[in-house]
């Protein structure tokens, strides 16, 4: 039988599906879902847990982003 993750969990894992998509191979999968699971426990203890897992994708995003940023102005 298989083991339920609590609804959480999953809608995380939904993120980050999302967020692996939304990069296009420009980051490893392993570094996103790290990223993630990193961002999802600092927000452990957030008194509304409705909103972590858009806050996950936010925070991931935010640092993808500027990361991306960070190599272009590197190559110049």
């Amino acid at each position: 039988m298989a083991t339920e993750h609590p609804p959480r969990d999953r809608q995380i894992d939904v993120q980050i599906d999302r967020l692996i998509d939304e990069d296009a191979g420009q980051h490893p999968r392993d570094e996103i879902k790290r990223l993630a699971h990193d961002s999802a426990s600092e927000l452990q203890e957030a008194p509304v847990q409705q909103f972590v897992p858009n806050l996950v994708h936010n925070d991931v995003k935010g640092h993808l982003v500027h990361d991306n940023a960070v190599r272009s102005d590197d190559d110049l």
